[in-house]
């Protein structure tokens, strides 16, 4: 079979775009709304936060795993650039869950002071 007699698909280029970039941004913003979830939620405010830690050090795992892949066979930008991307969101993610851990006990002893 000859490739030059198939039919040419010409796709427009915002659609290569979005076919390029979705797989990579599509986990990112599932993780953005559930942290904007568990921050919306008032009950949630009082749990240490755990979900986002765990999160968190998934994120900054993958992060070091393309910093390490990145400079083994000589230099990849791309994973070098995943995995900035990946440490960075994994440390603000570490302290969202440190702030939120806070929060909670702060709460904690309003409620505590307020009752008693």
């Amino acid at each position: 079979m000859d490739l030059s007699s198939l039919p040419k698909i010409r796709a427009p280029w915002w659609l290569i775009i979005v076919a390029f970039f979705l797989p990579g941004i599509g986990p990112l913003i599932g993780i953005a709304l559930l942290i904007l979830r568990m921050n919306s939620d008032k009950q949630s405010t009082f749990k240490d936060g755990r979900t986002i830690l765990t999160i968190s050090y998934i994120m900054m795992g993958a992060g070091v795993l393309f910093l390490a892949t990145a400079f083994t066979n000589g230099f990849s930008v791309v994973q070098f650039i995943w995995g900035v991307l990946l440490g960075g969101g994994g440390v603000w993610a570490f302290k969202l869950a440190q702030g939120m851990k806070a929060t909670g006990e702060r709460y904690k002893k309003y409620i505590a002071v307020v009752v008693n």
